[in-house]
């Protein structure tokens, strides 16, 4: 069985380069906020996996 890494499963875009889209400075800055929260969130639930565990 062929395991692909996540990234190989994600839709690919040619003209992807990881810039936050945004017309304005605070657009762009609350959807940098958005994105450090998700991933506050996501090491927390992490943890608490990581806790249950052990």
């Amino acid at each position: 069985m062929d395991l692909l890494r996540v990234s190989d499963r994600l839709p690919r875009c040619s003209r992807c380069r990881g810039d936050l889209t945004g017309s304005d400075k605070e657009s762009q800055e609350v959807s940098m906020l958005a994105l450090h929260l998700l991933q506050s969130a996501l090491v927390h639930v992490n943890t608490l996996l990581i806790q249950d565990i052990l």
